[in-house]
């Protein structure tokens, strides 16, 4: 089959573009996007739409950028297309906004892109995007999702449409796209910082890829691509599911709450259980960009809690227990009802071993086992220093949980012991910077507990107005 032929099938297959429609096309000058120009060019008469190029220079390769553009707007004047070219100082803009060029290069391109395709819907004419991801695009965001840390979602490939952006040449292979410019004597240009291992992707396109081809087998990448198809059907019958039973088990206010029940959400199995609430989470502040698998488990931890516990997300969400409900809102800082405060006095007393043998009877490390009611705890002082702080534990803080000194982070055995995930972040420690003696109410480290060869012990006495704290 010839590659436009390909092309023209896969276009058709997806449903990409449509008759009369306006194909504006993102050429950077480089060999994906001059082939995916010329393809569609072919195309655009038998096929019956309208291109236009736009040409992105991003103020930071200089001479070369300068190069590329002035190759793109020849190449599009000589064919009779329509062109228009825009510069801007990504690097700028990048430090501005808080964000790395690469994702700064991204915003602005795909701003240009819809600003292009709005110019011709208010003239009544549909427009799409048209990007020149090719299947070799597809396998490297599988690595790279893969080995940063993903869910289904990010190993599912580069979908052939999104919205208003198609990607016509996915169904073609780097050796297709180069095979196809060398056959028909198509020049483009080169792009120095593609060649740059330092860019993540480039590492993945020039080392790991090569290197799967030439020591595994020589289709990882198309095998790559048929597996992350295949997790994209998944994905969507998943979604499917995860549709109808939100839509079963869930309810919206006018407010912009969503009402989860709780005894019908417990019975599903638990990665469905986290899809519907990454769900409800996105209905109610449409995103989930900041919305992490931790986020989730702790909503999830709700569904054993009594009515009133509640948990506070990323962007202001609140979800709370309601009897048998689980109720997700935005919470604006308005209701003082559910805010809990635990106030601690720390008052520290040294002393010796000798002197603390005198206030007790009977053996002083079995008085320090046994099991006591008031908020006391006794440290071996002769490994701390002066910086003790009484605080609540924030994500560095670790504590010593044996005598072999393996250490867990204070969120982790919180979790483990099951304290309630809206409980968590009103627990208190105290630490030495992050190395925490006593999760207060809770247990003490083992590296600080008081033994026979202890020449000086800190008492440390902890009064808090809330009766409901564990004493260990």
């Amino acid at each position: 089959m010839k590659i436009e032929d390909k092309v023209k099938h896969f276009i058709e297959e997806h449903k990409l573009i449509d008759k009369g429609m306006v194909v504006v096309l993102g050429v950077s000058g480089g060999a994906d996007s001059v082939c995916m120009y010329k393809i569609l060019k072919k195309l655009s008469k038998s096929m019956d739409f309208n291109l236009e190029v736009v040409h992105i220079n991003h103020g930071i390769r200089g001479e070369e950028a300068d190069r590329d553009m002035n190759f793109v707007e020849k190449m599009c004047a000589k064919d009779e297309v329509a062109f228009s070219k825009y510069l801007y100082d990504v690097p700028g803009y990048a430090r501005k906004q808080g964000f790395t060029e690469e994702e700064a290069g991204r915003i602005l391109r795909y701003k240009t892109f819809r600003e292009v395709v709005n110019g011709y819907q208010k003239k009544g004419i549909k427009g799409v995007i048209a990007v020149a991801h090719n299947e070799g695009d597809s396998a490297e965001t599988f690595i790279y999702n893969l080995c940063r840390g993903t869910g289904l979602d990010g190993v599912t490939g580069i979908a052939p449409k999104n919205d208003d952006v198609i990607r016509p040449v996915l169904c073609l292979s780097r050796d297709e796209i180069e095979s196809y410019l060398k056959e028909n004597s198509i020049e483009y240009v080169e792009d120095s910082t593609n060649k740059s291992l330092e860019y993540s992707r480039n590492k993945i396109r020039h080392k790991v890829i090569p290197y799967l081809q030439n020591n595994i087998n020589e289709k990882a990448v198309e095998h790559i691509t048929y597996l992350s198809r295949d997790l994209g059907e998944v994905k969507e019958y998943l979604e499917e599911i995860t549709y109808e039973k939100y839509k079963e088990y869930s309810r919206e206010s006018d407010d912009g709450r969503v009402i989860l029940n709780k005894q019908k959400l417990s019975l599903e199995k638990d990665y469905i259980q986290a899809r519907i609430i990454r769900l409800a989470i996105k209905n109610v502040v449409h995103k989930l960009k900041d919305i992490t698998r931790n986020h989730v488990e702790d909503v999830m931890d709700l569904l054993e809690s009594q009515t009133g516990r509640y948990i506070e997300l990323p962007y202001n969400i609140r979800v709370k227990v309601v009897y048998d409900e689980l109720e997700f809102s935005v919470n604006n800082g308005d209701s003082k009802a559910d805010e809990r405060e635990i106030n601690y006095e720390i008052t520290k007393e040294r002393m010796s071993m000798e002197e603390f043998s005198l206030k007790i009877s009977g053996n002083p490390i079995d008085f320090l086992k046994s099991n006591q009611k008031i908020y006391t705890k006794y440290f071996n002082c002769d490994k701390i220093n002066d910086g003790l702080s009484c605080r609540k534990w924030d994500a560095l803080d670790r504590i010593v949980i044996d005598d072999k000194g393996n250490k867990k982070d204070i969120k982790s055995y919180l979790k483990n012991i099951k304290v309630p995930a809206d409980k968590r972040k009103d627990v208190y420690v105290l630490a030495m910077d992050h190395e925490v003696l006593w999760v207060i109410g809770y247990r003490i480290s083992e590296k600080y507990k008081v033994t026979k060869d202890t020449k000086e012990i800190l008492k440390v006495s902890c009064l808090c107005n809330k009766d409901s704290i564990n004493s260990d």
